[in-house]
């Protein structure tokens, strides 16, 4: 695939330039959305739904389930209960074409499966607060991959909005009450999850230009979850589970904090660029400190109140930078 070496915004095409378009199929997508707003919207929704799980995964660790199991039921279901849905109401988005399969395997293997235990890992090794902090670097990563292996210059506004988001997650996580808590193995995992989360949208977001989101989603899932039954077969991981209570916490993890804001994400994507997508994504641990407010009483301090202004700011600059764009 060719790239240009336009500033890095937003789907457009000149005036008069005509661009051959491949004719949609139920597994296609068609043309990329043009506008950015729908994007930033399903994105945002995305982050709140991430930033609220991640309060119920700390409460699972705190009791019988660790990293490994936690993954293994949360992609077997997901893709069961996205196999399901997509079979009853919209069956063609099931059929993954031949070519694709390669693909789509190295995202759900390097993206989905690698992403989701390497930051769980994370949390259990250290604390939520690191994990997050570790996690999202990937908007830097991402960056300089799209400056120096794209060649894509990056626009001022794109820059501040990026300095902006960084340094708020960082005020957010690291102001509070826990604090960063290393250890060799959980700072390693934090970091391959940030390296996974850029992978997942960079990779991501080409597989979108050629394939109905679900559809990428649905096999990802399935492929990602092979891998961990390698690891943890079924009988194995169903053994673990001792308390009934805990396939509540399984369903809403499948459905809340993975069918739906994965879904959200890749079809973000269509509108998108990645860099700006994962700094959108930095909403994450402003919902997350919120709703441990809400829910536990975890009250903010002034230097995370700093930090959530910061990130708010940051997507802020970025969503502006779209209409500009537009004009």
């Amino acid at each position: 695939m060719v790239e240009n070496n336009q500033t890095v915004g937003y789907p457009s095409q000149a005036a008069g330039e005509s661009k051959a378009v491949t004719a949609p199929t139920p597994s296609r997508p068609g043309p990329r959305l043009a506008r950015p707003a729908a994007g930033y919207l399903a994105v945002a929704a995305a982050a709140t739904l991430w930033g609220v799980a991640g309060a119920v995964a700390k409460r699972l660790f705190q009791g019988e389930i660790d990293a490994l199991l936690l993954v293994d039921f949360r992609m077997t279901l997901a893709f069961l209960i996205l196999l399901l849905w997509l079979g009853c109401t919209r069956p063609a988005l099931v059929v993954l074409p031949r070519r694709e399969w390669g693909p789509v395997a190295l995202w759900g293997l390097g993206g989905m499966a690698t992403v989701q235990f390497t930051y769980l890992y994370a949390i259990e090794a250290t604390n939520v607060a690191t994990a997050i902090f570790l996690q999202y670097l990937a908007p830097l990563l991402t960056a300089l991959y799209v400056r120096v292996v794209r060649r894509q210059p990056l626009s001022p506004a794109l820059l501040l909005s990026l300095t902006l988001a960084l340094a708020g997650s960082g005020l957010l996580v690291l102001g509070g009450r826990e604090g960063l808590r290393l250890s060799p193995l959980g700072v390693l995992s934090g970091l391959a999850s940030a390296v996974a989360l850029s992978f997942y949208t960079l990779y991501g977001s080409r597989l979108v230009e050629r394939l109905n989101s679900w559809t990428v989603l649905l096999w990802g899932l399935g492929i990602g979850s092979l891998l961990w039954h390698l690891v943890l077969p079924p009988w194995q991981a169903l053994a673990q589970v001792r308390s009934p209570w805990l396939w509540g916490y399984f369903l809403y993890i499948a459905v809340l904090a993975t069918v739906v804001p994965f879904g959200l994400y890749l079809w973000g994507l269509r509108s998108l660029p990645p860099t700006p997508a994962v700094i959108m994504g930095t909403l994450e641990p402003v919902v997350g400190a919120a709703a441990a407010w809400v829910l536990v009483g975890e009250a903010l301090t002034p230097v995370q109140v700093l930090g959530a202004l910061a990130v708010l700011a940051g997507v802020t600059g970025a969503q502006l930078g779209s209409a500009s764009a537009h004009g």
